[in-house]
C-alpha cells in the first residue's frame, strides 16, 4: 500500500497501533489484549461444552471474493486450521473466525 493511502492510514491507526501499543507497553491487569493460538480457544471453550463447527462454503467464497476486490490482496492470505479461517498478512497469521455451538 502506498504510504498515503486512505485505508493505510485509516488501518494503521485503528487496528494495528493501539494493538502494538498493547502488546509492547502494558503488562499484567494494563494489558487488554491476549494473541493466543487457535488451538487455546479450543481448549477454553471445550471446557464449556462447546464444540467449533464448520465454517460455511457461502462464507469461505465471500471471505475470498472481499480479499480479491482489495487492492493489495495479493498479500492477503486466508488459510484453514481445522474449521478456523486464518486471515493473514503475507503469511503472518492476524486474525481468525470461527464458529462454536453448545453441546
Amino acid at each position: 500500500m502506498d504510504r498515503n493511502d486512505p485505508n493505510r492510514k485509516m488501518s494503521e491507526s485503528g487496528y494495528f497501533s493501539p494493538t502494538i501499543q498493547n502488546i509492547i507497553a502494558a503488562e499484567g491487569e494494563e494489558r487488554i489484549m491476549r494473541h493466543v493460538n487457535i488451538s487455546v480457544w479450543r481448549a477454553f471453550f471445550a471446557r464449556f461444552g462447546m464444540k467449533e463447527e464448520e465454517l460455511s462454503t457461502s462464507s469461505l467464497y465471500q471471505a475470498s471474493l472481499v480479499v480479491k476486490n482489495f487492492a493489495c490482496g495479493s498479500s492477503c492470505t486466508l488459510d484453514m486450521d481445522g474449521n478456523c479461517l486464518i486471515i493473514g498478512w503475507k503469511g503472518t497469521p492476524i486474525q481468525s473466525v470461527s464458529a462454536w455451538k453448545f453441546v
